[in-house]
């Protein structure tokens, strides 16, 4: 009789104590592993510590393995299994890869919020319920990590693709990497060579000669982590989005329409990459700063790619046809617009560094409406829509108080027509975000745009975009059963 089958034949009090004794073993034992990996990183590189693993475990597997050596010739899905093996390759050489840059506890706080993006992706790429209730302890928890991290320079403080692009536009960490490397680049700079070489890059730039002359070697290093670890996850979004993908469309599991926006989805996203490298060179010759119109182009171009995977799983529930008056269906696409339009003058604040210039609320230049010789001296006049510093925070500023104001009338329109409890607990969500958005540009403009709550106005931004997208999906056209997106189990022909 084995152990776990002795133990199972005793008394439900000694049944429980043993696998509350088993847990804590368990736990003790992955601890040890860790701290070992992290340890054994310090000397020897990452591939050979998963060879070490991998061989340590073979030999205590290798028995039960023989055993049943049978039921491996007969797999469900290989190449789904395969794909499993491969990502949780990936995942445990990216652990202890972490751990060489960041210390054990922060990497193992990381590890530990894995359940709360578990739940987030199974309501948004599986479609399963979260409720309202689990929406929130996912909020709570994710607030928790953020505390118990105590994101800086050297941490990813969001864990959004468009928010760390936010925050290495406000640390300055934009032009640190001056090549660019698709492939090669995944991998920083592993020696002091490496670094001295990375280093003597950045300093051949204007940026450096201009406003960093004198930055030291570990100075340097803090804007690097920065810049490398957008670059990085925007190779593993890349990767997570392009092999499922292809996977699918092999199995002929996608078609239709659905085929067609997840073909514009990927389109959008290489040239993504694409444009944000024209960013980078915009700064590498003659100026000390990316341009903003690059920038600006760059982030609308993020947030257009993110609007279309929210809106593209939206369209994949079932959920009845709203009736609503016209009106409410033009403000809600007004609205996505206006959005759109807001973030992009966002960007160009960002660009310009205008949020630094002009720190009180609610006037601006000594009056609430500035002077229009200030406001339009360039020539000719639409230059200053761009590159007037005054002019591009006064426009964020009124295209903010529009949005604020065509919300709440939508919001209110909502109500009076009974357009149903969807629709009406949508308009007003999107009320509360845009309320706490400005509240949160008020308040970094007012303390001059310091990183934490810039940062939090950034990715608050994106909760209000997302909000906007859902509000008017729900007034879109659904089509008839015919005309919609096929959906076929994997190896089935259509």
């Amino acid at each position: 009789m084995s152990l776990f089958a002795k133990l199972s034949s005793y008394d439900d009090r000694s049944a429980r104590l043993a696998g509350i004794g088993l847990m804590l073993l368990s736990i003790f034992m992955f601890s040890v592993g860790d701290a070992m990996g992290k340890f054994i990183v310090a000397t020897y590189s990452v591939g050979q510590l998963l060879w070490l693993r991998a061989c340590a475990a073979l030999l205590v597997l290798l028995p039960m393995v023989w055993k049943r050596r049978a039921d491996f010739r007969h797999l469900e899905r290989p190449w789904l299994q395969l794909l499993r093996v491969t990502l949780s390759t990936v995942e445990v050489a990216a652990f202890f890869l972490a751990t060489v840059y960041l210390p054990l506890a922060d990497v193992i706080t990381y590890y530990l919020a894995g359940p709360i993006f578990v739940t987030a992706m199974s309501g948004l790429l599986l479609g399963e319920h979260v409720g309202w209730r689990r929406w929130t302890a996912i909020l709570v928890g994710f607030c928790g990590v953020l505390i118990a991290l105590r994101p800086s320079a050297q941490t990813i403080s969001w864990p959004a693709m468009i928010a760390l692009g936010g925050a290495t536009r406000l640390t300055g960490s934009g032009l640190s990497i001056t090549e660019w490397k698709p492939v090669t680049g995944a991998l920083p700079p592993l020696t002091e060579a490496q670094w001295t070489q990375a280093f003597a890059g950045y300093q051949k730039i204007p940026q450096y000669r201009e406003l960093n002359a004198g930055m030291t070697l570990a100075e340097f290093k803090t804007i690097f982590w920065w810049e490398w670890s957008h670059r990085l996850l925007g190779r593993v979004i890349g990767a997570a989005y392009l092999l499922p993908f292809l996977y699918f469309l092999w199995r002929g599991a996608v078609s239709g329409e659905l085929g067609r926006r997840l073909w514009v989805i990927f389109g959008l996203g290489a040239l993504q990459g694409g444009v944000g490298w024209w960013m980078v060179a915009s700064g590498l010759s003659e100026r000390v700063e990316v341009s903003q119109y690059r920038l600006a182009t760059h982030l609308v171009l993020a947030l257009l790619i993110f609007a279309a995977i929210v809106w593209t799983l939206r369209r994949l529930t079932d959920r009845p046809i709203v009736i609503a008056p016209l009106r409410l269906k033009i403000t809600s696409a007004a609205l996505l617009l206006l959005t759109f339009l807001q973030l992009y003058f966002g960007a160009l604040v960002a660009g310009l560094r205008a949020g630094r210039v002009y720190n009180t609320w609610p006037e601006i230049d000594g009056g609430l409406i500035p002077s229009a010789d200030r406001l339009w001296f360039e020539t000719p006049w639409w230059r200053n829509l761009f590159d007037n510093t005054l002019t591009v925070q006064f426009e964020h500023r009124m295209t903010a108080y529009l949005l604020f104001a065509l919300a709440i009338a939508h919001a209110i329109d909502a109500v009076r027509s009974r357009a149903g409890g969807g629709v009406i607990a949508g308009a007003w969500w999107l009320v509360a975000a845009i309320t706490l958005q400005a509240t949160l540009g008020i308040l970094t403009l007012l303390h001059q745009v310091p990183i934490d709550l810039a940062l939090t106005h950034q990715a608050v931004a994106i909760v209000v975009l997302t909000l906007a997208v859902l509000q008017a999906e729900r007034f879109a056209a659904r089509r008839t059963e015919q005309g919609q997106p096929n959906l076929v189990p994997a190896g089935q022909s259509l």
